[in-house]
């Protein structure tokens, strides 16, 4: 799973110069890859989320789409794993504007959407389950600037609980 994730943001960070290249154009230089996060939650839920910069589009408003990918695998015994994959979109609005902190630090909040698919492979009545369901997806948070390039980030969400994580900016 550690794979996986780590290709993605191997494949991101490579495909941002393909954004760049594209900013000649009209959707392109409205939407801007902005950064790319890995995180953890207390919850055991390992995600990524890649986050475009969409401000342009709002009249200059502080708004940021984020397409995201989390996972969790509980180990029911040596032969049962249950799997739940969360892949979703939302907007995320920077409270920078409306809050005394410094700078350096971002509240935010986000809503949207979400799909959820559950795999079950092990012992029992049920011997391979896959579903999926969706919903509402809805986080909030701080980020940090530890410098320009890199950030630190701790939020709530409905998905994976309390999660913190490391934001590379571009």
């Amino acid at each position: 799973m550690k794979k996986i994730a780590l290709t993605l943001v191997i494949s991101a960070l490579l495909s941002h110069a393909t954004f760049a290249a594209t900013e000649k154009t009209a959707l392109g230089s409205a939407i801007n890859l902005s950064n790319i996060g890995i995180n953890y939650s207390l919850d055991d839920v390992f995600g990524t989320q890649f986050e475009f910069d969409v401000s342009k589009m709002a009249n200059n408003a502080p708004v940021a789409m984020q397409i995201f990918w989390k996972s969790y695998s509980q180990h029911i015994s040596d032969s049962s794993i249950w799997n739940t994959t969360s892949v979703g979109v939302s907007g995320i609005y920077d409270l920078t504007a409306i809050s005394k902190l410094d700078k350096k630090f971002h509240p935010y909040a986000g809503l949207g959407l979400m799909s959820v698919s559950y795999s079950w492979a092990g012992m029992g009545p049920t011997q391979n389950y896959t579903g999926v369901n969706g919903g509402l997806y809805v986080t909030g948070g701080v980020r940090y600037n530890i410098n320009p390039q890199i950030a630190a980030d701790v939020n709530y969400n409905n998905f994976g609980g309390i999660t913190v994580g490391a934001n590379f900016n571009f």
